[in-house]
């Protein structure tokens, strides 16, 4: 099979660029070759990836422009970099058309990205397009004006109304890019719901493949190892993520101090500041720990017992699978993808949105965690193994890309 790639660098930052290594170091292994068409400088890609055999990295660094200004206007430092990613885009497209003239692809696979940012006469001349979104913006644009009363400091209002203009334009482009695809990757059966809904998506068009998760960066580790135990919310501190119920929880388990603590890491999004609202978590159970390094991450999953995901709409959430990885049970809530086909021995799930549900799930999984900890831990690494390992994963999606390209 013969791959043209797009979306996220493969680059060893974490998140969905690690995920992009995964999934493409492991098509590569299993006997594809890929064309990778980046909007990044190639000093910035894997070195490994560089020298793979069957893989060509094709990368166009993204324009910027001097950056002083923006820092007092977050939400034009978005817009700008939509605008230089569409413009190393296209260009890419360019030399894409140009190669698949002279030795056709058998696919177009787009990771992450849902938007193919390409006019209707370059979209009529690629290869079939296999789409493999992580959000949609019709989900983050209904979840920007149910929290739009949630306290976000300065500047909230600007940065709310220039968010709707610019989900709503992505919404526009991501419909057309849908319409034009042969096939849509949901890493979840619930985003794949989503997109049916939201776009009139026929379920035929639809497959579910999750993201993989990199079980050597993320080992098993020892958990707490001792009182307190330790509850881990790892996330943008932003819209839809259910920041504010996890300051409500650390309020209603005051009674738990001295043998629970939560512990927040996690940086607010350019246009989504919700780090108003820690000043408001029970200082007697709960932390801020600020924004990590994506290195620091391991440590902290391996050494706390649970992964808290609260998150209101929310297509996967990787730091529920690396948690698990890491040998943490979880507390979910019911939109969370990658909880979905979990074992109901480390993932304890509540529904979402329900303040009282949250606690009740929390209580429940606290009550188990003493006892067998241990045993608890080797199943939930035993579970990502399972779901999220590179091997799995990438046979599926291997599968759902032939399916294409033999239409």
């Amino acid at each position: 099979m013969r791959i043209a790639w797009g979306g996220p660098p493969p680059i060893e930052s974490g998140g969905l660029h690690t995920a992009a290594v995964q999934l493409l170091g492991g098509l590569v292994r299993q006997g594809a070759s890929v064309d990778c068409y980046v909007a990044a400088a190639p000093d910035q890609l894997v070195p490994e990836l560089r020298g793979e055999t069957g893989v060509e990295l094709i990368a166009c660094p993204i324009p910027t422009a001097g950056d002083r200004w923006y820092r007092y206007a977050p939400a034009s430092v978005l817009v700008a970099q939509q605008a230089a990613r569409a413009i190393a885009q296209r260009r890419l497209f360019v030399e894409l058309l140009r190669r698949h003239r002279e030795r056709p692809y058998d696919v177009y696979y787009q990771f992450s990205q849902l938007e193919v940012i390409a006019s209707r006469s370059v979209l009529r001349q690629l290869p079939p397009v296999a789409l493999h979104p992580q959000v949609h913006a019709l989900g983050e644009r209904r979840w920007l004006w149910r929290e739009r009363a949630l306290p976000q400091g300065r500047g909230a209002g600007l940065r709310l109304a220039a968010m709707s203009t610019l989900l709503t334009a992505r919404a526009r482009q991501q419909g057309r890019s849908l319409a034009a695809a042969t096939l849509v990757i949901a890493p979840s059966r619930r985003f794949a719901h989503d997109l049916e809904r939201d776009h009139g998506l026929a379920p035929e068009k639809l497959r579910v493949v999750p993201n993989p998760v990199d079980l050597e960066r993320f080992p098993l580790g020892p958990g707490s190892r001792s009182a307190p135990l330790r509850l881990l919310f790892v996330s943008y501190l932003a819209v839809r993520k259910g920041v504010e119920m996890v300051v409500e929880l650390s309020r209603r388990l005051r009674d738990l101090s001295g043998k629970v603590e939560i512990v927040v890491i996690g940086a607010p999004r350019l246009w989504s500041d919700y780090r108003p609202l820690l000043a408001n978590l029970e200082p007697a159970i709960a932390r801020y720990e600020g924004a990590l390094e994506s290195d620091e991450l391991p440590r902290w999953f391996g050494t706390s017992d649970a992964i808290l995901q609260p998150s209101h709409y929310e297509p996967f959430g990787l730091t529920l699978a690396e948690g698990l990885a890491s040998g943490a049970c979880a507390v979910a809530s019911d939109v969370v993808g990658a909880a979905e086909d979990v074992s109901s021995d480390c993932v304890w799930r509540f529904r979402a949105g329900d303040a009282d549900s949250l606690e009740t799930a929390v209580r429940r999984m606290l009550g188990t965690l003493g006892d067998v900890g241990a045993s608890r831990r080797t199943l939930a690494r035993s579970e990502a193994a399972r779901l999220f390992g590179e091997g799995p994963v990438v046979t599926q999606l291997g599968e759902a890309l032939a399916s294409v390209y033999r239409l």
